[in-house]
């Protein structure tokens, strides 16, 4: 499934629109698809639709895919020996 917001399909996680610690419950309508970057940015608030983090996303769609991209590449190297985010995207950037 893509992500609800952006539309990637990689490294997607499960969100609950309505938070757990917000009173939201694990029914599949309070349920969502949401890449890595998009569940960061929504975290833990009330209140944020989809509409605004897609408003988000459209600001910064570039970076946001980069970001995605970096932590894909590099998700099983140790962080100390890993290229930064910054030499990543000067050799990986379009």
């Amino acid at each position: 499934m893509p992500c609800a917001i952006c539309g990637d399909k990689d490294d997607i996680e499960i969100d609950h629109i309505v938070p757990i610690a917000k009173g939201g419950t694990n029914d599949r309508e309070n349920l969502q698809p949401l890449c890595f970057q998009c569940h960061r940015r929504k975290g833990n608030k009330l209140g944020r639709s989809n509409h605004e983090l897609s408003a988000l996303y459209e600001a910064d769609k570039e970076m946001h895919h980069l970001r995605n991209g970096y932590r894909l590449a590099t998700r099983y190297m140790n962080p100390y020996d890993g290229p930064s985010f910054h030499e990543w995207r000067a050799k990986n950037a379009k």
